[in-house]
């Protein structure tokens, strides 16, 4: 993995069986990586989707700030699997963060990444693949520049909203509506702050 001089930005999306991600440092690298759990079941497929996104999220330098998809559920029997597998994953990029987390509705995604909210996963793919052939600084490190699954396509638009939340910088009216939606709402959660040096000397002076 290449050592950060800046901050990075995560992006999870999470499924029943495939989990997408991605990782970057603006102007510099950008990395992504597919966990595929087929085919584990139950409380096998939980812990090795916890495993592989640890170990993912370990091999980065320290992560600023993560997006994360909260759940579509297309059918009532998965709302219980999906919701905990969102909430495992979404309690490993917290412990990794060091400012922000934010849950992202599937639609705000859409929205952000292709200014459609009802886009199908082929425009998705494409308009990842543009902001990648955009972004020249980043992907002429990389070795594909085209994305062909819809997983880290929507991990690598979760990623720039996490950029996007972190920064306030978008560049289109549907990336600054879902922002907006997002500062007005309650998914962003932010890392409370350790308290200051001088909170910490203070102390110490009280207790002498």
């Amino acid at each position: 993995m290449t050592a950060s001089s800046g901050p990075v930005f995560v992006g999870i999306d999470s499924a029943l069986n495939n989990v997408g991600l991605f990782a970057f440092e603006p102007d510099a690298w950008w990395t992504s990586h597919l966990v595929q759990a087929k085919p584990r079941r139950g409380a096998e497929r939980l812990a090795y989707l916890r495993s592989e996104v640890r170990s993912w999220l370990d091999s980065l330098p320290s992560v600023t700030s993560g997006a994360i998809e909260d759940g579509a559920y297309s059918s009532a029997g998965k709302i219980y699997q999906l919701g905990g597998i969102q909430h495992i994953l979404q309690l490993e990029l917290w412990d990794c963060v060091e400012a922000s987390l934010t849950e992202v509705a599937p639609s705000q995604l859409k929205k952000f990444q292709t200014g459609k909210s009802g886009a199908l996963k082929k425009w998705m793919k494409e308009a990842a693949t543009t902001w990648l052939s955009a972004n020249s600084e980043c992907s002429a490190r990389w070795e594909e520049r085209e994305i062909s699954n819809d997983n880290i396509a929507d991990a690598l638009g979760l990623a720039r909203i996490a950029y996007a939340i972190h920064t306030e910088n978008v560049t289109t009216r549907a990336e600054a509506e879902v922002l907006v939606a997002l500062q007005d709402s309650t998914r962003i959660y932010e890392v409370p702050s350790w308290p200051t040096t001088d909170s910490n000397t203070s102390a110490s002076s009280k207790q002498a």
